[in-house]
């Protein structure tokens, strides 16, 4: 899942925004949402701060680790550490 917390312009980002992000992945399997109502940055360790933010969650919605940057092993490193401590 993708959430939109701002749109090209650094605006709140609305259902277009959305759509254009969601057409240019390219991807029908990752949702890609707005979040209009701005909660996604205050419910998270994520500080806006440097883009792109990132957090891998489980199923249960739980944030396992949140990282800055456009490579993917940190949060591929915390979804095996969380498996591996829960076996």
């Amino acid at each position: 899942m993708v959430t939109l917390f701002q749109d090209v312009l650094s605006n709140v980002p609305d259902a277009e925004d959305a759509l254009i992000y969601w057409e240019a992945i390219d991807d029908d399997s990752i949702a890609v949402l707005a979040d209009h109502d701005q909660l996604v940055i205050p419910s998270t360790p994520y500080d806006g701060s440097a883009l792109p933010g990132k957090c891998v969650l489980t199923p249960q919605m739980e944030i396992l680790h949140c990282w800055m940057g456009h490579g993917n092993e940190q949060g591929f490193e915390a979804i095996v550490e969380h498996w591996e401590a829960s076996r």
